[in-house]
């Protein structure tokens, strides 16, 4: 290695990417049921409840509103609000086999820019399933947490005062195992010392990152509690266990991806596996 090359290293291994708060707009708020007006408001009621943020503004549209797809996403791009709130296999009774989010809520997650919060579906006597408390834990999930500041922005505007902010990276284990394979197969390069190094750089750069979203909380919100786990293994069985040890009130994730139309990386999974935990699809 060329002296260049030693101090580019060195240089970039200095450099650290610090979180900043992008704050957005929560004010206005719709509900989408397919049920009656009622049932709405409810829907409404409970949710603000649940939540820390307050909805200066609520619309609503009920089964009466609606009669299909194109008609939901019309209505919807008219309103624009800055949160759609609803709930799990919408307009479907595959409800009742946890495969799939359901058509209208695939499409409603694409086709806009605006972030929703997926509820569980209601029970079949109508009534809404939340946790048992206030939400109070909330937490990001994302395949890369590092510089995220739009997921981590959100997470945060959701986590009430008193509340806990989870902030999550696991490095999939199979895929770097992957690469240390390969790694081994080259005479120049020494597995084992390349092994720790590398693992030791992937797990770094992520809690240096949530070591400036610690310090802007302490500076800004000293009330909110930041926690976190950084490390290796399987993604999803992680995140799966993370949510349920943790007992985690509310998941964000991120669920667009510039390079598909179907919903990024382990969302649609997480989204499919954990029906009883409200998720906001950003």
């Amino acid at each position: 290695m060329t002296q260049i090359d030693q101090f580019e290293s060195v240089f970039k291994a200095a450099a650290r990417t610090p979180f900043e708060d992008l704050k957005r707009p929560w004010k206005h708020w719709l509900f989408i049921s397919d049920r009656d007006a009622d049932f709405t408001q409810r829907l409404g009621d409970q949710t603000a409840h649940f939540l820390s943020i307050v909805c200066h503004q609520r619309s609503t549209l009920t089964q009466a509103d609606y009669q299909a797809l194109g008609d939901l996403l019309e209505k919807v791009n008219t309103l624009n609000p800055d949160l759609i709130l609803t709930y799990r296999n919408l307009k479907t009774d595959n409800w009742k086999w946890p495969y799939s989010l359901g058509s209208y809520l695939d499409v409603l997650t694409q086709a806009t820019t605006i972030p929703v919060l997926v509820l569980p579906h209601p029970d079949p006597s109508g009534q809404l399933s939340f946790p048992e408390t206030d939400c109070r834990d909330v937490m990001a999930v994302t395949n890369h947490l590092t510089g995220d500041n739009a997921l981590v922005s959100a997470a945060l505007d959701f986590t009430p005062a008193q509340g806990q902010l989870w902030l999550t990276h696991v490095e999939e284990q199979q895929h770097f195992e992957r690469y240390m394979e390969i790694v081994s197969k080259i005479p120049q390069i020494e597995t084992q010392q390349a092994r720790e190094l590398i693992q030791a750089r992937l797990l770094k750069e992520p809690t240096d990152y949530i070591e400036s979203v610690k310090a802007h909380v302490t500076a800004h919100n000293p009330t909110i509690k930041v926690s976190s786990w950084v490390g290796m293994g399987h993604r999803l069985s992680e995140y799966k266990n993370l949510i349920q040890t943790h007992h985690i009130d509310l998941l964000v994730m991120n669920t667009k991806d510039d390079d598909q139309l179907a919903m990024a990386g382990m969302a649609y999974p997480l989204a499919v596996e954990l029906t009883q935990i409200p998720i906001l699809m950003l």
